[in-house]
């Protein structure tokens, strides 16, 4: 039911200690011109004034009705008056300029000069980021210091930055992942700035610092990526700072884990989020290298369930190395998400 307008401005219809000669306040007077602007098509910015005067001037548009022709002209012709007295006033700094200009420019255009000027976005670019090519990301971090490569990493979703990862030169993915252990705090609006420039396509970022929990930040990007590229970069980061691989190495959940730090009984709450072809392809792919876990997890499931499984395992081709990787990978990548929403734990 519509609430009443008495009850929303309750001092509507009471009149103004403002009234000026023509019987109008300036308040009144500001609502027929956005109403007169928005009959054109036009648009305010009305979130600049004050909330107070925002309430007097839906107040008065509630309460003005309908607003004769003549009414109409002696707002105008004040609305001249003033204009001619007191002239315009333009905005005195690029970064407001921008802003006002920002419905009326293209985006691109906007986007391109607040990159020139090195001007940061209102707008949080991180989730469109996220939902970018990474082939799109890569090419633009190319020729980006490693620290502007951690800090994308650590601001992109884990599943989107391990992409990311995984398609970096192998020194460049190794340096940036060292590098989220050495980055530190640093403003919102120098992080959203690089996503800003990014997002723009364009480079010349500087070299900043994001606030982060490193190890785990480190290990839930590394979580879905192959084994071998995991252990190339943990190996690398050993080589760097040997206690922080460590930190990472034990934040890290791998398939060879399971049989270790799974309890039993979450067996089968894991199996029924995993694509049965994808439980399949990973258990053939383990069996070779790691029996005790395809036997643990083959021994806590249903005997009924075991059985089909290990029929279809018998079947099975065993699949390439990347596939089967791949594989391994969406299984771990699922049992760290519902450990996430506390469906499952794991030591």
């Amino acid at each position: 039911m519509p609430v009443p307008a008495g009850e929303v401005f309750p001092d509507a219809g009471k009149g103004s200690t403002e009234s000026e000669a023509n019987g109008l306040t300036r308040s009144q007077k500001a609502a027929i011109i956005l109403r007169m602007v928005q009959t054109d098509g036009g648009r305010l910015d009305l979130p600049a004034l004050s909330e107070r005067a925002q309430t007097r001037l839906a107040r008065d548009y509630l309460t003005l009705g309908q607003v004769e022709r003549p009414v109409l002209d002696r707002v105008l012709q004040d609305l001249e008056s003033e204009l001619a007295r007191d002239g315009l006033t333009f905005p005195d700094s690029i970064a407001d300029t921008l802003t006002a200009l920002d419905a009326q420019l293209s985006p691109d255009l906007i986007s391109r000069m607040r990159q020139r000027f090195g001007i940061s976005s209102t707008e949080n670019p991180w989730p469109v980021l996220d939902q970018t090519a990474p082939k799109d990301l890569l090419a633009a971090l190319q020729q980006e210091h490693p620290k502007i490569t951690a800090v994308v990493l650590s601001q992109l979703a884990p599943d989107r930055a391990a992409e990311l990862l995984k398609d970096l030169p192998d020194e460049a993915g190794t340096q940036a992942t060292f590098s989220i252990s050495q980055i530190e705090r640093a403003p919102a609006d120098v992080i959203r700035q690089i996503g800003t420039a990014l997002q723009a396509g364009h480079g010349n970022t500087k070299e900043t610092a994001l606030d982060v929990a490193t190890p785990e930040l480190i290990a839930a990007i590394l979580n879905p990526t192959g084994a071998r590229r995991r252990d190339e970069i943990i190996a690398a980061l050993g080589a760097q700072d040997a206690e922080l691989a460590a930190q990472v190495r034990s934040a890290i959940f791998t398939f060879g884990d399971i049989a270790e730090r799974l309890s039993p009984a979450d067996i089968p709450t894991i199996t029924r989020a995993v694509p049965e072809d994808t439980l399949v392809a990973g258990l053939v792919a383990a069996q070779a290298s790691m029996g005790d876990v395809v036997d643990f997890v083959l021994a806590n499931m249903s005997q009924r369930m075991a059985s089909q499984l290990r029929d279809e395992m018998a079947e099975r081709e065993p699949p390439s190395e990347e596939d089967g990787e791949a594989a391994m990978s969406e299984l771990t990548n699922t049992i760290s998400k519902l450990r996430d929403l506390g469906e499952i734990s794991y030591s």
